[in-house]
């Protein structure tokens, strides 16, 4: 998305109301309302072919061919089956794009719609689409009001410096008016709905780009602009923003409600991550979590130096609290615990009573109950000594004044974050926003305060690989299976060439002749696996032959089981030895072709997890090196480096090969050896569409 279309949305100077109710209590009304009671830096009109010339406040214009200013962008909110005539009227009329909020384009019914809209959108490549089946855009630091949110029945709402993307309007309403109850402000709250044209990824990337925005949240139960990643990952890299976001639809259960929300095909949840943590943004759990990162980014400044692990004070009435902070700290690698002593340790001890610079420690647990002026002093001299760049105090009100605290409490040049030793504890959203107007953030948890720091402090210390689990992928039904020989002629020579030496052999004379030259190495017996998938099961593989006699035996009872499961015999050459890997490449519905490695052979028990490796290459590296079979490249109990270039090599052409070849849906390769000098591939097996097998 180029910010020209993206300021359509977020700075518009001419807005068209399509769909309003002459009802004030409608949601249709809302747009209208809002721009007449909250004040709109763009010119608002509603269209509508009949009556008075004014509508809650608004200037009335019977079609959008009738006005004199070409509107920038219109709001849509008319029965499904009448979206697509009025967006014919908004491109005859040189409108640039629209804002669709009418649902009806899900599943059952709304197939035919969805479709039907998605021809359009194709047919007018340069009109952009926010929706169907949204909030709409809410944009405080641009006074613009394309929204039907309920938030803003409460008022004006506070501007600040965060975006706000949310695939869902009613999480992006409880998010809303989470952070503005702790003072919070939003710059921008886009609510994207279906997606069908504008995505999450796309607007997110322009949003880093825009002067008033220092952090982007998102809430994502899907990508759907997979081909946004290149640009976002290039935007955070270049501003040094972050990107946080809570992703959903990790279960079963949950991919098929998101499918029934949104008609959003959702793929693997390991890949997915795996993709999104690739282009450096910042995953949480919870939406608690979620709105405490975006909290610290809105009343926090920015971290001036991003550049090793950020030191954190933390404070607290409670001793087994601070041991939590102290564990939660400890698990996040851009984090660490600051040291008081000397003269800090001095000056903390001197604002509390009986207590000697030696006992101070951090966390610093100061037990006073009714006298919540010794912690709130406590608390200020850690910000002033600068010890720590960032401060984390854990409150109560079983043992502080929250009304003292909220008007004395302000930070320094770093984040001042309290949490509550209860969960059921708050401050009002009054107090809390006094505290924002100081820098001070409010949280729920101390653990929130603490991970919301891990954003804040930036990635300069990244978890290690994500554990993707066994590379189990569900495929179609109906797909043909081909073996070795099969899956590389369908690959091509560029995998073809880095499979070890083999051939099919007809009988035992053949695969004795084919042993005699690799009698240093010995030789294997196998099915190819054109039919049978797991050879051991069903006794189709022998390993380590060299004598003719073992050979013919081996063939004996190898052919004999192929035979009776439609299969070929394979002999080949024994691979030379090396770390082995189980590498799987898949067709994933959200991020596209994506590979799955892990440790193989008698290593699965250490490293069960699978590193995902997607389309961005410059990031394959990085996150090998963080995963155990990355460690093991650099040898493994004392032997020598492998050759890692190698091998990214050979991930590099098997992916592009299977790229090229879209009927494919899987290719396991069981296992990659990764030599001293060079990679090589032992076994190969797909799962194809019929007519990919033809070609």
């Amino acid at each position: 998305m180029t910010r020209d279309s993206l300021e359509l949305f977020l700075s518009p100077k001419h807005i068209a109301l399509l769909g309003v109710s002459r009802d004030r209590n409608s949601l249709t009304a809302r747009p209208a309302t809002y721009a007449a009671t909250l004040g709109s830096r763009p010119r608002v009109t509603v269209i509508k072919a009949a009556g008075p010339p004014e509508l809650h406040g608004l200037p009335v214009c019977p079609s959008l061919a009738d006005l004199d200013d070409r509107p920038d962008v219109a709001m849509v909110m008319v029965p499904a089956d009448d979206v697509i005539p009025v967006l014919r009227q908004c491109v005859d009329a040189g409108v640039k794009g629209a804002v669709v909020i009418s649902s009806g384009f899900e599943e059952g019914d709304g197939a035919a719609r969805r479709s039907a809209l998605t021809r359009f959108l194709h047919q007018n490549p340069h009109f952009r689409l926010i929706g169907p089946n949204c909030v709409g855009v809410t944009s405080p630091a641009a006074d613009c009001w394309l929204t039907f949110s309920s938030v803003l029945l409460r008022g004006r709402p506070l501007s600040g410096t965060v975006g706000l993307v949310t695939q869902s309007g009613a999480v992006g309403n409880g998010l809303f008016l989470a952070l503005q109850q702790r003072g919070a402000g939003l710059a921008h709250w886009v609510s994207t709905g279906n997606e069908l044209d504008v995505g999450a990824l796309e607007i997110a990337a322009d949003m880093l780009r825009r002067p008033e925005c220092d952090a982007v949240g998102l809430f994502l139960e899907g990508i759907t602009d997979k081909e946004c990643r290149g640009e976002l990952a290039e935007v955070v890299a270049a501003t040094g923003k972050p990107v946080v976001a809570l992703r959903a639809a990790a279960s079963e259960q949950g991919k098929r409600a998101a499918m029934g929300h949104t008609g959003r095909v959702i793929g693997r949840d390991e890949v997915a991550r795996a993709a999104l943590e690739e282009i450096g943004v910042v995953l949480v759990d919870s939406l608690d979590e979620l709105t405490a990162a975006l909290t610290v980014a809105a009343v926090a400044p920015r971290r001036a130096n991003p550049r090793g692990p950020a030191s954190v004070a933390v404070l607290t009435v409670s001793g087994a609290t601070g041991v939590m902070a102290a564990d939660e700290v400890a698990r996040r690698s851009n984090l660490e615990l600051a040291e008081f002593g000397g003269d800090v340790a001095t000056a903390i001890a001197g604002s509390l009573p009986s207590v000697r610079p030696s006992d101070v420690a951090n966390p610093l647990d100061i037990p006073v109950l009714g006298d919540s002026g010794t912690f709130e002093r406590a608390i200020g001299e850690v910000v002033r000594t600068g010890v720590a760049e960032a401060t984390v105090a854990v409150v109560s009100s079983l043992a502080h004044d929250y009304e003292s605290i909220s008007r004395t409490q302000e930070a320094a040049s770093g984040p001042l974050v309290l949490a509550h030793l209860s969960p059921a504890e708050d401050f009002t959203p009054e107090q809390a926003r006094r505290l924002a107007g100081r820098g001070v953030a409010v949280v729920r948890t101390p653990r929130d305060a603490i991970r919301a720091l891990s954003v804040w402090a930036g990635a300069t210390g990244r978890p290690a690989a994500r554990d993707a689990g066994p590379a189990e992928v569900p495929l179609p039904s109906g797909l043909e299976q081909a073996g070795v020989t099969g899956t590389a002629r369908l690959l091509g020579e560029a995998v073809g060439r880095r499979l070890t030496a083999g051939r099919l052999v007809r009988d035992a004379e053949e695969a004795v002749a084919f042993a005699h030259g690799h009698r240093d190495r010995g030789v294997v017996l196998k099915a190819d696996g054109a039919r049978i998938a797991h050879r051991a099961d069903v006794g189709a593989v022998v390993v380590g032959l060299r004598g003719d006699d073992e050979v013919r035996q081996a063939f004996a009872e190898v052919a004999e089981v192929c035979a009776g499961h439609g299969d070929a015999v394979l002999a080949q050459a024994m691979a030379d030895p090396g770390l082995e890997l189980m590498v799987s490449v898949i067709r994933d519905p959200e991020v596209g072709v994506a590979a799955l490695v892990r440790p193989g052979g008698s290593l699965v028990e250490i490293g069960t997890g699978s590193v995902v490796l997607t389309g961005l290459r410059r990031h394959w590296r990085p996150a090998m090196e963080r995963s155990a079979a990355g460690a093991m490249l650099g040898g493994w109990r004392g032997g020598p480096p492998l050759d890692a270039e190698a091998l990214y090599a050979l991930l590099g052409d098997l992916v592009d090969a299977f790229t090229r070849r879209p009927g494919i849906e899987l290719v396991e390769c069981n296992p990659v050896i990764v030599h001293e000098h060079g990679a090589s591939i032992v076994d190969l097996l797909s799962y194809h569409h019929r007519r990919e097998g033809a070609m």
